[in-house]
């Protein structure tokens, strides 16, 4: 687990919810790969994310990994449907972190996916996971 993220004081904390599509995307992936899985966020220059069960963590590398935005404290005891958000905690540990939440959650699907493909195959690809919402 990455110890750092409480030695690093956060600017904002929120209670939130995380898509089915991407929390369904990334829980596969986890289940699937051996976590942590670390990947580059490519586009956004220097930040990775850190992907563990209980943690997700954008950080910079070109900082020595200093957290710019984590999700946590993921709210799954109460799911009963797979389509429905995921209740979390998350810290803003960047002026600008709120900017950039929509397009790391999708660079992530986006990046583990292909992992998913290069690892597993095409067979078991994390696209099967798409879900219609009801209207």
């Amino acid at each position: 687990m990455y110890t750092r993220l409480n030695e690093v004081p956060h600017l904002a904390e929120m209670n939130t919810t995380v898509d089915a599509l991407h929390f369904n995307a990334i829980r596969v992936a986890l289940l699937r790969l051996k976590p942590p899985i670390r990947l580059p966020l490519t586009g956004l220059r220097g930040l990775e994310i850190l992907l563990e069960p209980d943690l997700w963590l954008v950080v910079d590398s070109s900082l020595n990994d200093l957290p710019v935005l984590a999700w946590s404290d993921f709210d799954v005891s109460h799911r009963d449907a797979l389509h429905k958000p995921i209740a979390c905690r998350m810290r803003f540990f960047h002026s600008h972190a709120a900017v950039i939440i929509g397009k790391v959650l999708d660079l992530a699907q986006l990046q583990l996916e292909e992992r998913m493909k290069s690892v597993i195959g095409d067979k078991h690809s994390v696209s099967e996971l798409k879900v219609d919402h009801p209207n």
